[in-house]
């Protein structure tokens, strides 16, 4: 009886790819406009609403940051995991050589 793990290595490492690159353009495009953003405003906008905004702004920006690191720890754990079936993988084919060289 074949009990078999069939995982797809290859498209792991595409969607780990992929949240790579999300990661990368939240950092570099979203946080950075955020970054631009906010010297721009304190330089145009006079007012008490200012720091309502800007609260608020900045908030939005320590979510991305959040949301960039989960996806940071969902690449790791994709790697952590994708190596780990791996060796799993290996282990059990050299344990069925063993198994079918005794058998024979």
């Amino acid at each position: 009886m074949d009990h078999l793990i069939d995982y797809n290595f290859s498209l792991s490492k595409g969607v780990k790819g992929k949240l790579e690159e999300i990661s990368n353009e939240l950092e570099k495009n979203i946080l950075t406009s955020i970054d631009d953003d906010i010297e721009l405003l304190t330089q145009a906008w006079d007012s008490e609403s200012l720091n309502i905004y800007l609260s608020k702004y900045r908030n939005y920006g320590r979510n991305i940051v959040v949301i960039k690191s989960e996806i940071d720890s969902a690449c790791e754990d994709i790697e952590k995991l994708s190596k780990r079936l791996y060796l799993a993988e290996q282990e059990s084919e050299k344990i069925a050589l063993e198994r079918s060289s005794k058998g024979q």
